[in-house]
């Protein structure tokens, strides 16, 4: 039980994690939208990198979307689906990072730094989510053993007891 409690912790830490580093790159995505939403109508850039900011706000949204179901409900499909996002993810913020990297640096390596360890909280919680099932299944099996032993004891228990192949003293105490 020891080891499950631990693992249950360690997975809420890593949702807290998880959490920690969605803020934060929701709120450096946020700030940059509100930058390019600042920007003068007649800006040759602002149509380009609306469609940057537009494009890392989708795929974030589809991160978080995707993760929340594989934490809602651990399972191959899930976890594979939320990994190739979030892999997606990153290999396309390339494009957000060209068009922010030279206004915006700070706020670029937020978000990319953020994304990196939201992957890293999701694996940890794979691996936390994968101990608890291991160590489930073992305290399952060592319940169908205890059941078993105790219902072996338990016939020994009801099993008739024969006295025939005892003989009784021939002596008497009382002359």
């Amino acid at each position: 039980h020891r080891v499950d409690r631990r693992q249950r912790q360690m997975c809420i830490r890593d949702s807290q994690e998880m959490t920690r580093n969605a803020v934060t790159a929701g709120e450096a995505i946020d700030e940059i939208n509100t930058a390019v939403m600042n920007l003068p109508p007649y800006d040759d850039s602002r149509a380009a990198q609306f469609q940057a900011i537009t494009k890392a706000k989708e795929d974030w949204q589809l991160v978080r979307y995707q993760v929340r179901g594989y934490t809602g409900s651990p399972n191959a499909d899930a976890e594979r689906a939320a990994i190739t996002q979030i892999d997606t993810t990153i290999k396309e913020l390339e494009s957000f990072r060209q068009a922010f990297a030279t206004e915006h640096p700070q706020r670029v390596t937020q978000v990319t730094t953020a994304l990196d360890n939201y992957r890293n909280a999701v694996m940890a919680f794979k691996a936390a989510t994968e101990t608890i099932a291991v160590a489930r299944k073992e305290l399952t099996e060592e319940g169908y053993e205890i059941v078993r032993i105790s219902n072996e004891l338990t016939a020994i228990q009801m099993e008739p007891v024969s006295y025939t192949h005892l003989t009784l003293p021939t002596t008497t105490l009382c002359r």
